[in-house]
C-alpha cells in the first residue's frame, strides 16, 4: 500500500486550524520559521523510527511518508505539540490520547501494532541467508579463569 505524506492541510481538515494559525503567527512574529513542517516531519520520524527499530524493511524509503493507518495518531500528536508550543493546557481527552500514543509507540517498537505495508520499502536491509552475525560459542570450557590468568 502506498504510504502518505502529511501536510498542514491535513491538520486544518482535522480541526486544528486555530492552533496551526496561532503557532504560525507566533513564530513569524518572533522572526522564526513556520513550525508546522518541522512538527509534521518530527512526528513522522518518531513513528517511523519505532517501526524501523524492529523491522527496518517495513519502513518506506521516503522518510517523509507515513503508513495510512497511523495518520490519525500522528495528526492528534501534532495537535498536542501545537498546544504545548502555545502553552495551552491539554484537556482530559488529549491527555488520554497522549497515553494511547505512547503505548502505540511501544507497540510499534515491539512489532505488536499493525502497520500498513509499504510498496517502497527501504532497500538493502534484508539479512543474508546463513547470517554473518556473531559466532556462537560451541564449547563449554571457560578459557579465562583465575587459574589461567594467574601470573599475568
Amino acid at each position: 500500500m502506498t504510504w502518505i505524506n502529511l501536510t498542514a492541510t491535513d491538520l486544518l481538515a482535522t480541526g486544528h486550524k486555530d492552533l496551526v494559525e496561532a503557532a504560525s503567527r507566533k513564530a513569524t512574529a518572533l522572526g522564526q520559521p513556520d513550525p508546522i513542517p518541522a512538527l509534521i516531519q518530527n512526528t513522522i520520524a518518531e513513528i517511523n523510527s519505532q517501526i524501523g527499530f524492529r523491522s527496518p524493511g517495513m519502513v518506506d524509503a521516503d522518510p517523509t511518508r507515513l503508513a495510512p493507518n497511523l495518520k490519525s495518531a500522528a495528526l492528534k500528536k501534532i495537535g498536542r505539540e501545537l498546544k504545548g508550543r502555545l502553552q495551552l493546557k491539554l484537556n482530559i481527552d488529549e491527555v488520554s490520547d497522549e497515553k494511547s500514543y505512547q503505548k502505540l509507540l511501544l507497540e510499534l517498537r515491539e512489532g505488536k501494532a499493525p502497520v500498513d505495508a509499504t510498496d517502497n520499502p527501504v532497500a538493502g536491509l534484508a539479512q543474508p541467508a546463513g547470517g554473518t552475525g556473531a559466532a556462537l560459542v560451541t564449547h563449554s570450557r571457560r578459557r579465562l579463569t583465575e587459574r589461567t590468568l594467574r601470573g599475568i
